[in-house]
């Protein structure tokens, strides 16, 4: 890991979503594969990330409980989170957007789409 490289966290439930999208980003980033909600809230406490990727359906905390707890943490608040997810429906991206995401993007992803829209969250800083 190098210490000009962006920290991402990826949390999903899924293992092979985890390993895919390290594989998209490993080259790019320092990448933290994550297997739940409270997983990411523990490691936050070690590791800040400059980003985000959360999936909505995961057992125990779903991605927008996770959120409204990375939005109420003073230390987390400013992350950028994108939720990852195969969750596409207009309902679901509207709460998303409502609770704070600063961007949405529906599984399967396009590598290179997902990088550029990593990096277009950190060009706004």
């Amino acid at each position: 890991m190098s210490e000009n490289r962006k920290k991402v966290f990826i949390v999903d439930d899924e293992v092979v979503n985890l390993k895919m999208g390290k594989n998209a980003l490993v080259a790019h980033y320092d990448v933290f594969p994550l297997d739940s909600g409270k997983a990411l809230l523990d490691m936050l406490k070690n590791v800040q990330p400059d980003l985000i990727l959360l999936d909505i359906m995961m057992p125990e905390m779903d991605g927008h409980e996770t959120l409204k707890h990375l939005k109420a943490n003073k230390q987390a608040a400013h992350i950028p989170v994108i939720f990852l997810t195969s969750k596409g429906d207009i309902g679901t991206v509207l709460e998303g957007i409502s609770g704070g995401i600063n961007d949405y993007i529906v599984k399967p992803f396009d590598p290179a789409q997902l990088r550029t829209r990593i990096d277009a969250q950190f060009d706004k800083k």
